[in-house]
């Protein structure tokens, strides 16, 4: 295990984080956004900072990116998708939720990006913020 990395969520996240939860916890047990950031992402926060690499899994077509996937205390199962700043920090760059005991307005059931590009999409902002850029659908660090 190597020191704790700083870990940052990216504007990205809280954007996607806006379309998958409503701002205000529902009747049925939806939670809310505010829900979500108190009590799902802190312990992430920790296991991404302690132990990044073990924590997380290789994703498939876009090796710049990992995921890491977990059980939640509010929703079944989440998964936030991360990559490694320049700086060695993780950055929190996208993130999926399923949820079995509600269903979402837009059908969403599974834990992943729906394609590659939106992964790709969702990290070109990020990587402009933080000296990297997508070449070509790659990513890479530097100016």
């Amino acid at each position: 295990m190597s020191a704790r990395r700083q870990v940052r969520v990216a504007p990205s996240s809280f954007d996607r984080l806006d379309e998958l939860l409503p701002a205000e916890r529902s009747p049925t047990g939806v939670p809310s956004t505010a829900d979500f950031l108190l009590h799902e992402i802190p312990p992430l926060i920790d296991l991404l900072a302690l132990d990044y690499e073990a924590a997380t899994l290789a994703v498939k077509d876009v090796p710049e990116v990992r995921v890491l996937i977990a059980a939640g205390v509010l929703v079944a199962r989440l998964a936030l998708y991360v990559v490694l700043a320049a700086d060695d920090a993780v950055e929190i760059i996208y993130l999926e939720i399923d949820n079995e005991r509600y269903r979402h307005p837009h059908g969403l059931s599974v834990i992943r990006p729906r394609t590659t590009n939106d992964l790709v999409g969702a990290i070109a902002p990020v990587r402009r913020d933080c000296s990297h850029h997508v070449v070509d659908g790659h990513f890479r660090t530097g100016r």
